[in-house]
């Protein structure tokens, strides 16, 4: 597990390792603003304001790339030849998407905290009465990676050669989560952290079964 933990790890730098040293660059420009009203100050606050959205999203983006991108074309031969479970190779990308949702979920907080101080002119780190939601966040986060991985493997594991994989892949986990996003909605805190889990549980596990059908397949 730890071998194959640290075989995404290195992947992962290897292909968007450069994401990580972009970060601090937005935090150093996000120091630079004032809380004066000059016309320059308010383009650098926008121009801030676009780029470290622009990363949160890509950030968000590129955990669920993680997930399913091991599933597409000539890395699916490449993961299935070698000798690893299943269950490994879907814990070790959640793991990783799950530390990447982590790191997300602090840079977004962090940037709003240093907006602030456009405002207000004073700097705050994030504090821990600030962190309560996260890990809320990081979970439903995960759960979005998990269920990529899941639909992924579900429309493979059918053969629905004529039709793009992607388009089904992308409808089903829109249902799934849109169907949480309800139970969110309506439904009180107790039973949605239920229901997130025995859903996470189930796409795991049924992920396991339908891989090795798929793996079969290729």
């Amino acid at each position: 597990m730890l071998k194959q933990l640290k075989w995404d790890a290195i992947d992962l730098w290897k292909r968007y390792g450069w994401t990580f040293l972009v970060i601090p660059m937005v935090f150093f420009l996000a120091l630079i603003p004032s809380n004066n009203n000059t016309p320059s100050n308010a383009v650098l606050i926008t121009l801030i304001s676009g780029i470290s959205g622009l990363g949160i999203l890509y950030l968000i983006v590129l955990a669920n790339l993680m997930c399913f991108n091991w599933l597409i074309g000539n890395q699916t031969q490449l993961h299935f030849s070698l000798p690893v479970a299943p269950w490994k190779m879907i814990l070790s990308k959640l793991l990783l998407a799950a530390t990447l949702n982590t790191f997300t979920s602090l840079f977004s907080l962090q940037i709003m905290l240093m907006a602030s101080k456009y405002s207000v002119g004073t700097f705050r780190w994030i504090s821990l009465n600030e962190l309560n939601g996260i890990p809320d966040i990081i979970m439903f986060m995960t759960l979005i990676n998990m269920t990529f991985i899941f639909s992924n493997v579900f429309v493979r594991s059918i053969q629905w050669a004529r039709v793009p994989r992607i388009m089904f892949t992308l409808g089903i986990t829109f249902v799934i989560i849109f169907s949480l996003i309800l139970l969110v909605i309506f439904a009180n805190y107790p039973l949605w952290i239920g229901i997130v889990a025995v859903l996470f549980l189930a796409e795991f596990f049924g992920s396991i079964v339908l891989i090795k059908h798929f793996a079969h397949l290729e």
